[in-house]
C-alpha cells in the first residue's frame, strides 16, 4: 500500500533483479513475462504501450541496479559510501536488514583482497542487524579470529560463510560444525548464523557449481549446524 516499504530478499541468482526488470519492462531479449499481472496506480504495466511505460520509468518507478561498479564509486571515500548506504536504508528497521560483504565470487587467487581486520570497523557502521561475510574459503577462513578482537555491537549477528560457493569440494559436516562453534565461543551462540560465502549463482543463467553439488553443500551445512547446535546448547 501507499507509504509502505517492501523488501525482496533472496540469495544471488534467486531472481530479485529479474523481478525488478520485469516490473520496469526492461528484461533483455532472453527473458519474458510468462504469466501474471503488473499493476501500478491502475495501469496494466505488462500490457501498456512502450510510451506509457516510458512515462513511468524514472518518474514513478525507478531502480538502483545491482552493479558494484555503479554502486560503489572508488573516487568517493569509504565514509561517504557508508553514508549513502545508510541513507538508502532509512526507515527500515535494522533487524530486517542483512548486509553482505565479500571479496568477489570468481575462482582466482584473491591475493589482493583487503584484510577483514581493516574493514570491520567500517562494516559495523552500516545500519544492519546482520552482517553476511565470507569465512569458508582458504583465503579468508583464518579471519574468524578477527571477530574475537573486534566483537560485533550488542544485538548484531555475524552470518559467517561455512561453505564455499565456488568450489566443487563438499565440506564435511564436522568441519562446518567446527567453523560455527569456534565463532560462537568468541561472540556468543546467539550472535552466529551459518551461511554460504556468497550466492551459488550470480545471475539467472550463470552458476558456479552444478545444482547437485549446491544441494550437497547445503545438506552438509544443515547437518553441520545440527551438530554445532547440540554442542552449543548441550
Amino acid at each position: 500500500g501507499k507509504g509502505e516499504t517492501v523488501g525482496i530478499v533472496g540469495e544471488s541468482g534467486s531472481g530479485k533483479s529479474v523481478t525488478s526488470y520485469a516490473v520496469m519492462r526492461i528484461l533483455d531479449r532472453a527473458g519474458r513475462i510468462a504469466d501474471g499481472a503488473i499493476t501500478f496506480s491502475g495501469i496494466d504495466v505488462r500490457n501498456a504501450s512502450e510510451n506509457e511505460v516510458r512515462d513511468l520509468r524514472g518518474r514513478e518507478i525507478s531502480m538502483v541496479f545491482q552493479n558494484p561498479r555503479a554502486a560503489l564509486n572508488p573516487i568517493r571515500k569509504v565514509g561517504k559510501q557508508i553514508e549513502l548506504i545508510n541513507y538508502s536504508l532509512r526507515g527500515i528497521p535494522e533487524d530486517r536488514v542483512r548486509y553482505h560483504v565479500c571479496w568477489g565470487s570468481w575462482n582466482g587467487p584473491h591475493t589482493t583482497d583487503i584484510a577483514l581486520r581493516d574493514l570491520v570497523d567500517q562494516i559495523y557502521q552500516i545500519k544492519a542487524g546482520c552482517f553476511v561475510i565470507e569465512g569458508g574459503n582458504p583465503r579468508h577462513e583464518h579471519e574468524w579470529k578477527v571477530w574475537g578482537e573486534k566483537k560485533p555491537p550488542a544485538g548484531k549477528i555475524i552470518a559467517t560463510g561455512v561453505i564455499s560457493h565456488s568450489t566443487n569440494v563438499v565440506e564435511h559436516p564436522e568441519l562446518v560444525a567446527e567453523r560455527i562453534v569456534r565463532l560462537a565461543k568468541l561472540i556468543g551462540r546467539e550472535s552466529v548464523m551459518a551461511t554460504t560465502d556468497c550466492g551459488f549463482a550470480q545471475g539467472p543463467f550463470y552458476r558456479r557449481v552444478h545444482p547437485s553439488i549446491m544441494w550437497a553443500k547445503l545438506e552438509s551445512m544443515a547437518e553441520g549446524a545440527r551438530i554445532a547446535s547440540k554442542e552449543l546448547w548441550a
